[in-house]
């Protein structure tokens, strides 16, 4: 992966409960044959789009797989991951708008990315 890619695009999305939002960027390498598989890089840090980390290098980002059903593999950083309503940790893996998963992503600085492989919707 070229951390310089000219290819990274600011990840703007619509969460169910919040509204538009901007976290972080996308690189999307990655198509599916029949269209209908997705995957790419996505990764927040100091002065890259929507990371709006506290002064411990902490960001919560609210996600509820808006791009499809979702497996990730996290590449570099540290997550923590809980179901928002009863903060319950889990591994992040979950369908596609589940709304029993309203989840908060907890990334740690300096730099977070993770590879995401998804069902498109």
């Amino acid at each position: 992966m070229n951390d310089n890619s000219s290819k990274w695009e600011e990840y703007h999305f619509t969460e169910p409960k919040e509204g538009p939002q901007v976290a972080g960027e996308l690189y999307h390498p990655y198509s599916g044959s029949t269209g209908t598989m997705l995957g790419g890089i996505w990764r927040l840090g100091n002065g890259i789009a929507g990371t709006n980390m506290d002064g411990e290098g902490t960001l919560v980002t609210l996600y509820t797989g808006v791009l499809g059903d979702e497996t990730v593999f996290l590449l570099e950083g540290e997550v923590e991951v809980a179901e928002t309503e009863c903060s319950e940790a889990f591994l992040p893996r979950w369908r596609h708008n589940w709304t029993l998963l309203w989840n908060s992503w907890m990334t740690k600085g300096p730099l977070t990315q993770k590879l995401w492989v998804s069902r498109e919707m």
